[in-house]
């Protein structure tokens, strides 16, 4: 039998040969044979009962009989549903978001707080309306921004909060409730930049951003390229079945000009409740080049893990990691935590 069969068990104190034998469920001459075949004269448990050489830190058990353990084990464990339901939360609940991307060897750091409220489920548009508000400034890099093109980005993107959105019954962000209420703010506050940062850079700013202002469809084009709002309204209520996995393609904005790509990729929720009795759900795979031929090659990975309370089933944490490599190799990064419940 080769070493990686193979895996080491501390031996605590007061063990006894007969005592892991029964934890493992095997017979006390398994056991010894087992260890045997993988030390040296001086670590050989020399009977088959009793107390281990009392410098014996460790003994060998054989992979198999190990995972029968863990399933005995997680058996014991209460199990979790395959099928998730999505139910927005109610009352206000705060999150810290935290990005990283990193484009070639230059990094920026972006943090916020944003707040999430489930305000009804209507049947007529097949869903929930949610609504998302920023409830601290933007820090860039820890800092307040300091170019005048940052302070112009930050101040034209808090038009768009308070924002409500519609949520299908998956958890996925699908459409825009208030567009109507968006573009009449922003037509205050374009003028209110206007009056704080007169200069021919402003005018070309204001420009630039209102062709995604410019109807409902526009807007919703722009906020699916929103990296908070891919990653917390992911699909992720699902039916995973009775393998609690599915395999799907998923599309995630690393850069928000450059698509044509998606990552095939294993979306897993855990099957029993673990130590602490969370539920998590985790994604992972890599570009699929497969899914557009005429595309040229691209690599890129991807990673990410839901914490889910085990009750009520809403979002404790979620972490994010994706990369994409052309020309130059870009990696995303973004931690949400829940912070308080207001």
């Amino acid at each position: 039998m080769d070493k990686f069969q193979f895996i080491k068990h501390p031996i605590k104190e007061n063990d006894t040969i007969e005592s892991v034998a029964q934890h493992f469920d095997i017979t006390t001459n398994y056991l010894q044979l087992v260890h045997n075949l993988n030390v040296d004269v001086y670590d050989k448990i020399k009977n088959s009962s009793g107390f281990f050489p009392s410098h014996l830190k460790e003994i060998f058990i054989d992979e198999s009989t190990y995972q029968s353990f863990i399933e005995r084990e997680n058996e014991k464990r209460p199990k979790n549903s395959p099928i998730l339901e999505y139910k927005p939360i109610k009352g206000k609940t705060i999150y810290n978001v935290f990005y990283t991307f990193l484009d070639d060897e230059e990094q920026t750091n972006i943090s916020f707080q944003t707040s999430i409220e489930g305000l009804k489920s209507d049947p007529k548009i097949n869903g929930y309306i949610v609504e998302i508000d920023r409830t601290s400034l933007t820090l860039l890099n820890n800092e307040d921004p300091e170019l005048v093109i940052d302070e112009l980005a930050l101040t034209t993107a808090k038009v768009i909060y308070p924002l409500q959105i519609i949520v299908n019954y998956r958890g996925k962000f699908i459409d825009i409730k208030n567009y109507e209420e968006i573009i009449k703010r922003w037509e205050i506050v374009k003028e209110n930049i206007r009056d704080n940062f007169e200069s021919e850079q402003t005018e070309i700013y204001i420009i630039s951003t209102e062709p995604s202002l410019k109807n409902k469809e526009t807007l919703l084009a722009s906020l699916k390229k929103d990296w908070f709002l891919n990653t917390y309204f992911s699909e992720i209520y699902i039916n995973y079945y009775s393998k609690y996995k599915i395999n799907k393609t998923i599309y995630f904005p690393v850069v928000s000009d450059f698509e044509g790509f998606e990552y095939a990729i294993v979306q897993e929720m855990n099957k029993y409740a673990d130590d602490k009795n969370q539920l998590t759900i985790s994604q992972n795979g890599k570009i699929d080049n497969e899914i557009k031929k005429d595309l040229f090659a691209i690599n890129g990975e991807f990673e990410a893990e839901y914490l889910l309370n085990p009750v009520d089933k809403s979002i404790k944490s979620i972490f994010l990691q994706c990369s994409l490599e052309f020309e130059t190799q870009k990696k995303l990064s973004i931690t949400i935590k829940k912070n308080k419940k207001v």
